[in-house]
């Protein structure tokens, strides 16, 4: 549903301290992932949040306090 969407996106966004793009071999680094590149989040502490292995053939991985499935679980309202 477009509320529990919004719920972790907005999570996600709050929780992402920094974003890495890891290129292909020999490709140049850039903030925009090409397509086959790795994309990684990562906490405050350093710790991998989210992960998007091969960029435009695998989804977004995410830990399961973020999932929107869990929004129910989660809310406090």
């Amino acid at each position: 549903p477009p509320a529990a969407l919004e719920y972790g996106m907005g999570r996600l966004h709050m929780e992402t301290a920094e974003r890495w793009v890891l290129p292909l071999e020999g490709e140049p680094a850039r903030c925009l992932p090409s397509a086959g590149s790795t994309e990684i989040g990562l906490d405050t502490s350093g710790r991998v949040l989210w992960i998007v292995p091969v960029t435009g053939r695998t989804p977004l991985r995410l830990p399961a306090g973020l999932i929107p499935a869990d929004y129910a679980a989660t809310d406090d309202g």
